[in-house]
C-alpha cells in the first residue's frame, strides 16, 4: 500500500466540477450533507452496473453501524444509565436529579468514548459532575449487555462495508467531498478505511490565489494528510463572476502587495453579477409570515441557517411537508403522549388538568355510559376552575366542590321557580351564581357525574399502563398492556375513528414488535420506546427539509436557483462554537485516557485524531463559517438573500456576515431588495377596513315598522342589561340577545364576579361569616387569602334598592355583575345615571340609540371597557390591554 496516508484533490468552480464527475463501480462517494449526495447520485455519470455508491456521511454511518445508531439501542443505554444512577447515588444526593435529567447527554458522550475505543476513564481531580460521569462510565463498561453492543460496533469488517454500501462489489477508492467538519470520530473512521486497504481521497474547494479564504481548508487538510498543500492535486482555475467586493474584503486586497493584488484582480470578472438581498425581520412572527408567502418547496429558492433544527420546529406550522397528516396532532397520539406525562406515585397519579383533558377527551375513553370526546366543551370550560391541580385526587375534590356549587345554584333556582317560569333572564336575576359558565349543566353533552366517571376510567387505564415512578417494568409486558387495552376498546374505537383507521391500524402493527425479555425500562424510557416505534427512526427525515443547516450549502448551490441564508445573527452563528469535547468530557481528560491505552499503535493513531479534533474545534470553525459565506456569494446560481431575525434570541444583534455585506454593497440597493421582499411597504391596511361586512346586517333606515318592532323587543329586557349600551352595542347584543345573561369563563373575570357575588351575599345578617363558611369552599382554585382580599376590597352599592323584571325583584347591585369594573367614557353616562338614581330607562333613549347605530353602521366600540367584556375573543374590534395605548391615539 502507498506510504501516503490520505490524498487531497482540489477544485474551484463547483458547477463545472460536479457536472463532469464520473463514478466507477469500485468507488464510494461520501458527502458532508444529503443534498449534495442526492445531486451526485442523480446527476453523476455512473460507469458501472447496478447503482452508484453515494452516501452522506451521516447516512453511511447509520447504514454501516445500524445496530449502534438504532434509536432503540440509545434508549436501552439510557435505561442502563438510569439504573447506574439509581444504584450509585442516594435519594438525598442533589446531583442525582441533575444526572437523571441529563441522560441523553451522558449516553451521547459515553458513545463517543466507545467509538474511540476508550473503555476506561482515568481518575479525575475535579468534583462532581465529572466524578459522577466517571463512575457511570466505569459501571457501564462492566455491564455484559452494554459490552455486547459495543463489540458489535467494533466488529464491522471490509466485507460488511462492501455488502451494505456497494451491493457486494469491492471498494478500492473512497472519495469524500467538502468535509469541513472533521472530529476525532470521523478521523478514526477514515483510518479504519485505510486499514482495510481502501484509498481515501478528499476532494475540497481550494483557491491558492485566495490564501485567507482557503486558510481553514489548508490548515485542516495539512493536519489530516501530514503533507503540505503543494503536494495536493489541483484542477484548472476559474474566474469569479460574483462577490468580487467580498473577496477583496476577505483577502485584504487593498493592503496587499502589487503582485498579489494583480494576481487576484485577474481572477475577478470586471463586473460583479451578484444579485443580493439584505433583510431584517422585526420578529419571529414576521419571519413566519415570510415563510407562508415565500414557501421554499421548489428548486427556485432554498433556505439555510444556523440552528436549522430549532427553526424548523418553531415554524413547523408555516412549513409544508410531504406528510399529509401530522400524527402528533391526532387525538389518538395526543392521548399516548399525555399518558406518559403522568407519574404514578401510589396511591395517586400526578398530572395537570391539560394532561387529564388530553387523556379523557380522546377516542380512547369511550364507553356505553360516557364519551370522552363528548365532554370536550365541559372540560375546556373547567380549565380555570381546575387551575393548579396536580393529582387525580385533587381533580376529584374539585369536581366535588363544583357539584356543591351547582347544588347551591339549584337552590336559588328552586326558590324562584314559580316566578321565573323558565325565563333565562329572570333565572339569572334571581340567581347570581349563574354568571359562572360551569354552573349551567344544560350547556353540555355530559353531566358532572359522567365527568366524575371519566376520572375513574382514566385512573384505571393509567394503573394498567404506568409503572410506579422510579421502578422498571418489562418493555414487552408494557406493550402487551397496550394491546389488551386496544382489544377491550376495539368496538368503540373502530366506530369513533372510522375516518382515521390508518392511524389506529399503524399503532396496532407497532405493538406487535418483540423486545428481548431482559429489556426493562422506567416511564421516561418506555415513552421513548413508544415514540420511536410510533413515528419510526426516520420521521424527521420524511419531512421536507424546508430550512437546511449550513452543512447543506455545498449541495444547495447546485440544486436551487436562489439561496436564502437566514438567522445570521451574532448569537446564532457563535452559539455552537464550543471547543470542548463534550459537556462532561474535556479534551485534556480524553487525551489522558488515550495515553493510558495499552495498544501503542492505536494510542498513537488516536492521539493524532484528537489533534485534528482540537484544531477543528478551537481554531477553524469560525474560518469555515466565513468560507460558507464566500461560497454562497460566489457560486449561488441567481439570487442570494441574507437575513437575521430580531427577538429570536434575547439581546441579539446582526452577525458579522450580515454587517459585512451591508457595508460592502450600496445601501440603496439593499433597500430595494427589501422592498421586493415585501417587508418595507406603505402603511398596512387596517383589518377593520375590510371586515365591517362580517357584522350582522342591520335593518334599513327606511323600514320604520321593522325598526319599531326590534326596539319594542329590546325595551322588554331587564333594565340592568341596558348598562352595556353605554359601552358597546355588540356586547349588549351578545349578552342580552344571544346568551340572555352575562357568562364569564376566564379566571380574571371570575375573580371579579366572585368578589361581586360574595359582597352581595355578605351584606346579609352575619353574611361575611356565612360567605367564608359556605361560599369560599366552592371555589378551591383560589387561596383563602385571595378570596378574603377580593371580599374586603369590593364594595357593593344599591343592595337595598330593587328593580323588577316580570315577577322577579332584583337588587340594583346586580349592575356589578353586568359591567364588572368597566370604565366609562366621558359622554357615555345617561343610562348609568338613570339606573343609579333609580329612574326608569326611557324607551326614547333606546330608540335614539338604535337609530344612531343604523345611521353610523356601528356594530362595536373598542376601548378600555373591552378588558371586562366576556366576548372579547369574538369581537373583531375588541381592544386588548397591550393595544390600549395605540387605540387611544
Amino acid at each position: 500500500m502507498d506510504s501516503q496516508i490520505f490524498y487531497v484533490e482540489t477544485f474551484e468552480d463547483p458547477h463545472a466540477y460536479y457536472q463532469q464527475l464520473k463514478i466507477y463501480e469500485d468507488e464510494m462517494h461520501i458527502t458532508g450533507g444529503h443534498v449534495l449526495a442526492n445531486w451526485i447520485r442523480q446527476r453523476g455519470a455512473y460507469l458501472g452496473p447496478g447503482s452508484p455508491s453515494v452516501w452522506s456521511y451521516e447516512g453511511l454511518q447509520r447504514r454501516l453501524y445500524r445496530r449502534w445508531y438504532q434509536p432503540l439501542t440509545r434508549i436501552f443505554l439510557e435505561t442502563k444509565v438510569r439504573e447506574c444512577i439509581q444504584r450509585l447515588f442516594s435519594e438525598d444526593n442533589p446531583l442525582k436529579r441533575a444526572l437523571i435529567n441529563d441522560l441523553e447527554t451522558i449516553v451521547r458522550e459515553f458513545c463517543l468514548l466507545a467509538e474511540l475505543g476508550i473503555f476506561a476513564l482515568p481518575p479525575v481531580s475535579q468534583p462532581d459532575p465529572a466524578l459522577a460521569f466517571q463512575k457511570i462510565v466505569t459501571s457501564l463498561m462492566t455491564d455484559p449487555q452494554v459490552r455486547d453492543i459495543i463489540n458489535i460496533y467494533h466488529s464491522v469488517t471490509y466485507e460488511h462495508l462492501c455488502h451494505e454500501l456497494n451491493e457486494g462489489k469491492s471498494i478500492r477508492r473512497i472519495y469524500l467531498y467538502q468535509l469541513d467538519k472533521i472530529d476525532a470520530m470521523r478521523m478514526v473512521f477514515f483510518h479504519r478505511l485505510r486499514h482495510w486497504g481502501i484509498k481515501v481521497v478528499f476532494r475540497i474547494p481550494f483557491y491558492a490565489y485566495c490564501p485567507s479564504i482557503s486558510a481553514p481548508w489548508r490548515e485542516l487538510y495539512e493536519a489530516i494528510t501530514g503533507v503540505g498543500c503543494k503536494e495536493w492535486s489541483y484542477s484548472c482555475t476559474a474566474q469569479f463572476r460574483k462577490g468580487q467586493q467580498l473577496i477583496r474584503f476577505l483577502e485584504g486586497i487593498d493592503s496587499a502587495g502589487a503582485e498579489r493584488r494583480e494576481t487576484l484582480t485577474r481572477m475577478l470578472a470586471p463586473e460583479d453579477c451578484l444579485d443580493l438581498g439584505i433583510v431584517e425581520f422585526n420578529s419571529p412572527a414576521q419571519f413566519k409570515s415570510y415563510l407562508r408567502t415565500h414557501p421554499p418547496t421548489n428548486l427556485k429558492q432554498k433556505i439555510a441557517a444556523p440552528e436549522a433544527d430549532q427553526l424548523n420546529q418553531a415554524f413547523g406550522d408555516a412549513l409544508p411537508t410531504r406528510r399529509k397528516q401530522e400524527m402528533a396532532g391526532h387525538p389518538l397520539y395526543r392521548f399516548i403522549h399525555a399518558v406518559y406525562r403522568c407519574r404514578r406515585r401510589e396511591p395517586d397519579f400526578e398530572l395537570d388538568w391539560n394532561t387529564f383533558v388530553q387523556i379523557a377527551a380522546s377516542p380512547w375513553v369511550d364507553t356505553k355510559q360516557v364519551s370522552g370526546m363528548a365532554a370536550v366543551g365541559f372540560l375546556d370550560d373547567l380549565s380555570d376552575y381546575m387551575q393548579g391541580v396536580t393529582t387525580l385526587k385533587e381533580i376529584r375534590r374539585r369536581l366535588g366542590c363544583l357539584e356543591e356549587l351547582q347544588r347551591a345554584s339549584r337552590v336559588f333556582d328552586d326558590l324562584a321557580r314559580d316566578q321565573v317560569n323558565r325565563n333565562r333572564m329572570a333565572r339569572y336575576l334571581s340567581n347570581p351564581l349563574r354568571v359562572f359558565v360551569y354552573v349551567h349543566g344544560e350547556r353540555y353533552s355530559v353531566t358532572l357525574k359522567q365527568v366524575v366517571d371519566l376520572v375513574s376510567i382514566v385512573e384505571s387505564m393509567l394503573r394498567r399502563l404506568l409503572p410506579v415512578e422510579g421502578t422498571s417494568v418489562s418493555v414487552g409486558a408494557h406493550f402487551e398492556s397496550w394491546r389488551r387495552i386496544i382489544e377491550s376498546l376495539r368496538g368503540q374505537l373502530e366506530t369513533t375513528i372510522k375516518d382515521d383507521l390508518p392511524f389506529f391500524e399503524r399503532f396496532e402493527r407497532m405493538l406487535l414488535i418483540n423486545f428481548p425479555d431482559e429489556w426493562r425500562a422506567e416511564r421516561p424510557e418506555l415513552e421513548s420506546y413508544m415514540m420511536v416505534c410510533l413515528y419510526g427512526p426516520g420521521t424527521q427525515q420524511n419531512a421536507v427539509d424546508v430550512i437546511h443547516s449550513l452543512e447543506q450549502l455545498d449541495g444547495l448551490v447546485l440544486t436551487s436557483e436562489s439561496i436564502h441564508l437566514t438567522n445570521m445573527s451574532l448569537e446564532a452563528t457563535q452559539k455552537s462554537e464550543r471547543n470542548e469535547f463534550g459537556h462532561y468530557l474535556t479534551n485534556e481528560w480524553v487525551r489522558t485516557a488515550a495515553n493510558r491505552l495499552s495498544n501503542q499503535n492505536w494510542r498513537s493513531l488516536l492521539l493524532r485524531c484528537l489533534d485534528v479534533d482540537f484544531l477543528w474545534k478551537s481554531k477553524l470553525r469560525e474560518g469555515f463559517t466565513d468560507f460558507s459565506l464566500f461560497y454562497a456569494v460566489a457560486f449561488c446560481r441567481k439570487k442570494l438573500t441574507v437575513s437575521w431575525i430580531r427577538q429570536w434570541h434575547r439581546h441579539d444583534a446582526p452577525g458579522l456576515a450580515w454587517h459585512v455585506l451591508s457595508s460592502l454593497y450600496p445601501k440603496s440597493e439593499i433597500e430595494n431588495k427589501i422592498d421586493m421582499l415585501g417587508f418595507r411597504t406603505s402603511t398596512p391596511t387596517s383589518i377593520t377596513e375590510n371586515t365591517s361586512s362580517f357584522a350582522v346586517e342591520t335593518p334599513e333606515m327606511e323600514n320604520t315598522e321593522k325598526t319599531d318592532e326590534i326596539i319594542n323587543i329590546i325595551s322588554q329586557f331587564p333594565e340592568v342589561f341596558y348598562l352595556d349600551i353605554d359601552f358597546c352595542p355588540l356586547k349588549f347584543f351578545y349578552t342580552a340577545i344571544i346568551d340572555q345573561q352575562p357568562l364569564y369563563s376566564t379566571d380574571f373575570h371570575q375573580k371579579l364576579v366572585f368578589a361581586a357575588v360574595a359582597s352581595l351575599l355578605a351584606e346579609q345578617a352575619d353574611g361575611r361569616k356565612q360567605v367564608r363558611e359556605f361560599l369560599f369552599p366552592l371555589f378551591p382554585q383560589w387561596t383563602d387569602t385571595l378570596k378574603e382580599n377580593l371580599l374586603i376590597t369590593t364594595s357593593i352599592h344599591g343592595l337595598r334598592e330593587y328593580r323588577s323584571f316580570q315577577n322577579v325583584h332584583y337588587p340594583s347591585a346586580m349592575a356589578g355583575l353586568q359591567r364588572l369594573r368597566s370604565r366609562y367614557g366621558q359622554t357615555a353616562y345617561k343610562i348609568r345615571e338613570a339606573y343609579r338614581d333609580g329612574k326608569p330607562i326611557k324607551v326614547k333613549w333606546l330608540k335614539d340609540w338604535f337609530r344612531t347605530l343604523l345611521n353610523t353602521n356601528t356594530q362595536s366600540k373598542g376601548g378600555q371597557h373591552c378588558r371586562m367584556c366576556p366576548h372579547l375573543s369574538l369581537c373583531l374590534e375588541g381592544v386588548y390591554v397591550v393595544d390600549e395605548d395605540k387605540h387611544r391615539h
